[in-house]
């Protein structure tokens, strides 16, 4: 991902979104080992996503919810594919745009948004992985795809749905 500044990642989001948008350090971070940028706000609850395609950065505001879970189990992350305990996982919400009404889509991603440096190995998770044998390349690849899953995915759940009239 190309390195961006405040005014970039701002106007890739809705304006109402921008002006309430709360900006991480954007120095000191490794450009060139991300896919995309994620991150959450203070209180933990706003997470931000901003993604470069075709030249163009676009943004995406989600809701953030940790993982309450009773069991011991493993959790996957929906872009990058890695496990992650309840502590290293989260509930990530979009809420549509698409009139009134409760329209919500939610995935599980890992909770510091950090999928890019898990893929490359520059961080690690907090349980143990699947063996693969895949290299680093392909494992872009396949988060590269993810995120195209999860962009698709919006886009359809945003795109308004006409009535179907249905004869029995």
């Amino acid at each position: 991902m190309k390195a961006l500044k405040p005014e970039h990642l701002i106007s890739a989001f809705h304006l109402e979104d921008g002006e309430k948008l709360t900006l991480p350090k954007l120095d000191g971070i490794a450009w060139g080992n991300l896919d995309f940028l994620g991150w959450c706000d203070r209180s933990g609850d706003k997470a931000y996503l901003a993604f470069e395609n075709d030249g163009e950065v676009s943004g995406l505001v989600l809701d953030r919810m940790m993982v309450r879970s009773s069991n011991a189990r493993s959790f996957m992350c929906a872009i990058c594919r890695t496990l992650h305990s309840m502590r290293g996982i989260a509930n990530f919400t979009y809420r549509s745009r698409r009139g009134p009404g409760y329209h919500t889509l939610t995935h599980m991603f890992c909770a510091n948004l950090q999928c890019s440096l898990y893929v490359r190995g520059l961080i690690s998770p907090d349980v143990s992985q699947f063996y693969e044998t895949i290299t680093v390349e392909r494992k872009v690849e396949r988060l590269l795809s993810g995120v195209e899953r999860i962009l698709d995915s919006i886009i359809e759940f945003d795109m308004p749905r006409k009535a179907v009239l249905r004869l029995v």
